[in-house]
């Protein structure tokens, strides 16, 4: 059941299942306990097992397909993200809406899930030329955008899961002199939700391929060689942009800012007396209450009691003159 050379997430997986079936047997009373109740395994890190494939790549690869099948079974995987071979293969002439520009698919993969049975995606511009192509080489009466050869061969008696497209598409990536990379499908539709996420709201993305945004950060979205480019170059911009801002000039003496003190307005009546602090410095600002004169900021009258307490005779370091009154 657990063979050596498995995958990480194979493994999981198993385990998983392993455990619910035991589960299953507890509750039935068949065993007195589950031997895989405390069982734990990480399933490993899933973007080791996938690449980003650049488009120019892909269009390579397209330009080498034996016919249109193959050339839009490749651009619906890497610029729609269609799961191959279920979600393609599905695809009716009637779920292609031309005016709207979207596309209805149809997910064998989801649909014992309430809502979730299908999805609606736009029908992307990188797209939309290899499905006209299809459209235009199409039987009169076609149901299905793909001919019936390819989905009898591609749907066994375990359904879409039998199919094998992976040695032809290998082939095709050897003629076209393409360096192959891992997990040739999933791969290709992990780099169309890559290019998407650049664009638009996650949120938006995973609705347009079927799962959900938990899902695209572990499994599809990943970092690529043009984020650190586009961000490299954006950060001197901006460095240059901050560098040619000349700053700000002092003014000369005729033409210098009014000061704080200047700028704070008068005070009169009882503040009035406070003038020997403003003239050491000192704005109108500071303890409170407020003066009794509403254009004053804060009042200084208690600043100036303090300066009188100061000047009282026979105090330490107290001014000889007499204090001041309010």
């Amino acid at each position: 059941m657990f063979s050596d050379g498995l995958r990480p997430t194979t493994i999981h997986k198993r385990l998983q299942h392993a455990g619910l079936i035991f589960d299953h047997a507890k509750r039935k009373k068949l065993l007195a306990e589950n031997p895989f109740e405390y069982v734990r395994h990480r399933p490993g890190d899933a973007s080791e097992r996938r690449a980003y494939v650049e488009a120019a790549d892909v269009r390579r690869v397209i330009d080498h397909a034996p016919n249109q099948d193959w050339r839009l079974l490749i651009a619906l995987s890497r610029f729609a993200g269609l799961r191959l071979p279920s979600e393609a293969m599905s695809l009716q002439w009637q779920d292609i809406d031309w005016d709207r520009g979207r596309i209805t698919v149809f997910c064998p993969k989801l649909e014992h899930l309430a809502g979730r049975g299908y999805r609606v995606i736009p029908l992307f511009a990188d797209v939309r030329p290899y499905v006209e192509e299809a459209w235009d080489r199409a039987p009169d009466g076609a149901e299905y955008v793909f001919a019936e050869e390819y989905r009898r061969r591609a749907h066994r008696k375990h359904g879409w899961a039998g199919c094998n497209l992976r040695s032809t598409l290998e082939k095709i990536v050897k003629q076209a002199k393409v360096s192959q990379w891992t997990r040739l499908w999933h791969s290709l539709r992990a780099s169309c939700e890559t290019d998407l996420a650049r664009e638009y709201p996650l949120a938006v993305v995973a609705k347009w391929l079927g799962n959900t945004a938990a899902v695209a950060m572990r499994h599809y979205v990943d970092v690529t060689d043009a984020d650190f480019e586009r961000a490299a170059v954006a950060g001197s911009k901006q460095a240059h942009k901050a560098a040619q801002q000349v700053p700000a000039s002092r003014c000369s003496d005729s033409q210098t800012e009014p000061s704080a003190h200047e700028k704070a307005p008068a005070v009169r009546g009882l503040a009035a007396s406070c003038d020997p602090l403003h003239n050491r410095g000192m704005e109108a600002r500071g303890v409170e209450p407020l003066s009794r004169d509403v254009s004053a900021r804060t009042s200084t009258c208690v600043s100036g009691q303090l300066e009188s307490y100061l000047r009282v005779p026979g105090r330490q370091g107290a001014s000889q003159t007499s204090p001041e009154r309010f």
